[in-house]
């Protein structure tokens, strides 16, 4: 016990004996740090924003060393004036940017602050999408504003990049060419607009749909015109919808590292294919959607054969396919290997889609329709026992995931007549 009493003593002396040191070294100004001379204020590091005083760096000139911080009130003459002191003072064009950046962004905080988080929407609203969508509007025409100051600013700095710039957009872009990417950039912004104003608007979804689809179709024509064959080539790899897609699935599998480059853009590939074809097609009837979604099985068909039936049944899992769960449980009583339930898997997907065809099918009378129906079960259970077994088509029936396809007649002609009575409905 005694022996921590005089340890708290000792730590508790030293602790004194440092504050009187820093309390010397304040009031006699010989052993303070030197300041360094700002060209904007006195010697002595007084103001507030000299925040470069008393610090001398390894590595800065005795030149870029006399510069100080301007701080973050200076009007755009003070900083045309700064950025000659600082290009003078030999400091690189990038740093330059990102202290004039910086300092333009500060002057506007409170505006965005305003924009942001406005005082006459109440919290319990703020999440309303319209709301949300005229804010983010408001945001992107005011750092329009900003960023435009900023450019006219800097307009006569030379614009050399770094290499670590020059790397970043090289893995984002796959190519440097700064006119290619500030088009394609521009583009995205459009969107972004055309999309947060139909959100503004309230258009109603479905509408909102088409008109966007519609848009996205012109958008993607001027990716072509406005980048060269190469760097088109390398958007669709890194940056299409595609691309995302594809890179979403593949992050997931248990050994990504096992797929080359020339794989990646085979599914790539078989993805941006549909996606031109039909994501972004006209959804005038439900029909139309249907023959999509048929002719993406048979893009999932080429996928499968790019990575081979155990790394493509995993690829499906992890992109969380919805038919999957409806052979995979059943099959995992039966022992099916993957060709097996890949193999149910195509069958179900294509008969889905094949009696929704028929279900909505306004040419053919109830007969008609029950007779192709009928035909399509027939099929149905006559494909999926060859592949797995008479047992494993009964459990697919049993299941509450597919029992439909033990009753495809009654269950087609019921999705037909709600559908026939949403057209009578005005």
């Amino acid at each position: 016990m005694r022996i921590l009493l005089v340890l708290s003593i000792t730590l508790n002396l030293c602790f004194l004996a440092v504050i009187g040191w820093k309390l010397s070294e304040r009031s006699d100004p010989s052993r303070a740090s030197p300041h360094i001379e700002s060209i904007f204020g006195e010697e002595g590091g007084n103001d507030e924003h000299n925040f470069t005083a008393g610090v001398q760096r390894e590595g800065v000139s005795d030149e870029q060393a006399k510069v100080g911080w301007i701080g973050y009130d200076a009007d755009n003459a003070s900083l045309g004036a700064y950025i000659q002191q600082l290009q003078e003072a030999g400091f690189p064009a990038s740093v330059i940017r990102g202290i004039v950046s910086s300092i333009v962004n500060r002057r506007y905080e409170e505006k965005i602050a305003a924009i942001q988080y406005p005082d006459d929407v109440p919290f319990w609203v703020r999440r309303d999408r319209a709301m949300e969508a005229e804010r983010s509007l408001q945001m992107m025409d005011f750092r329009m504003e900003i960023n435009n100051e900023i450019r006219d600013l800097l307009a006569d700095l030379p614009r050399e990049r770094s290499a670590a710039e020059i790397r970043q957009l090289l893995w984002r872009y796959g190519t440097a060419n700064t006119e290619e990417i500030a088009a394609l950039n521009a583009m995205h912004n459009q969107m972004r607009r055309f999309q947060l104003q139909l959100a503004a608007d309230r258009v109603e979804p479905d509408e909102a749909m088409e008109m966007y689809r519609e848009f996205r179709r012109e958008q993607l024509a001027l990716h072509e015109q406005v980048l060269s064959e190469e760097s088109y080539r390398e958007y669709v790899l890194r940056r299409s919808g595609a691309a995302n897609t594809v890179q979403s699935q593949l992050s997931q599998l248990s050994q990504p590292e096992a797929i080359d480059r020339e794989i990646y853009e085979a599914l790539v590939d078989a993805e941006y294919e549909w996606n031109r074809r039909f994501q972004y097609a006209s959804q005038e009837n439900p029909s139309a959607s249907l023959v999509g979604q048929l002719e993406r099985v048979e893009m999932r068909r080429q996928q499968r054969e790019i990575l081979g039936d155990d790394h493509f049944l995993e690829f499906l899992t992890r992109g969380a396919d919805s038919d999957l769960p409806e052979v995979t449980y059943p099959a995992a009583d039966h022992q099916l290997s993957s060709t097996q339930i890949l193999n149910a898997w195509e069958t179900v997907r294509e008969t889905k889609l094949e009696m929704l065809l028929v279900a909505y099918d306004p040419s053919l009378s109830r007969e008609q329709r029950a007779q192709e129906l009928d035909l399509l079960q027939e099929a149905a259970a006559s494909t999926l026992s060859r592949i797995g077994g008479a047992d494993y088509f009964q459990s697919l029936v049993e299941s509450p995931r597919s029992f439909w396809l033990g009753s495809i007649r009654s269950v087609g002609l019921r999705r037909s007549e709600e559908y026939l009575r949403s057209l009578e409905t005005p």
